[in-house]
């Protein structure tokens, strides 16, 4: 049935943006990840220049040597951040990629849901407004059948069936454009 394909629509586009919601909070996880490292790199620094600054007296802290050991401590702090940033910088680009993916796949899955409840929408409308089934007015009951008794009603149920089936349908197609209206 049609209005099963957009249900199953409907709860494909929210399992969609399920797994965005839980691939951006990964997100923010591995950037608060990356912050203590950071913190631990920052600390790293502070205690290699604490060495430095404890291996020389305090006059000699201007030396070559201790200049000489202040640039290698900076270099190997450098290194480790240039190789963290770069790795950062390489998972935030590949996750903000998948995330542009993620929201145009969904923006198409939304309309495309769209889509289909109003092709819904049409065909409930053109089942409400289906013509009832067809009897005949000119009906004398004097000179009718018991058989021809039995199909008038047989005839008349199924009008007054199909007429509250129209009527329902008529309720469903209201209620699914008033949250399409809400929803927009």
């Amino acid at each position: 049935m049609e209005g099963d394909d957009v249900v199953l629509e409907v709860s494909w586009c929210r399992q969609l943006v399920g797994r965005a919601e839980k691939e951006y909070s990964a997100m923010v996880d591995g950037l608060l990840e990356e912050n203590e490292q950071l913190e631990g790199l920052l600390g790293l620094l502070t205690r290699q220049l604490d060495n430095i600054a404890d291996g020389f007296p305090a006059q000699e802290l201007e030396s070559p040597a201790a200049a000489q050991a202040a640039a290698r401590a900076g270099a190997q702090v450098s290194l480790h951040l240039d190789e963290l940033l770069l790795q950062r910088g390489e998972e935030l680009r590949r996750a903000r990629a998948e995330q542009v993916l993620l929201q145009h796949e969904l923006r198409e899955e939304v309309l495309e849901s769209r889509n289909c409840q109003r092709r819904y929408e049409c065909s409930l409308e053109e089942l409400a407004a289906a013509p009832a089934a067809e009897y005949s007015d000119d009906f004398d009951a004097d000179q009718a059948s018991p058989r021809t008794l039995v199909e008038r009603l047989r005839v008349a149920e199924r009008s007054r069936a199909d007429e509250a089936r129209r009527r329902e349908l008529s309720e469903v197609r209201c209620a699914l454009v008033e949250r399409r209206c809400q929803d927009t």
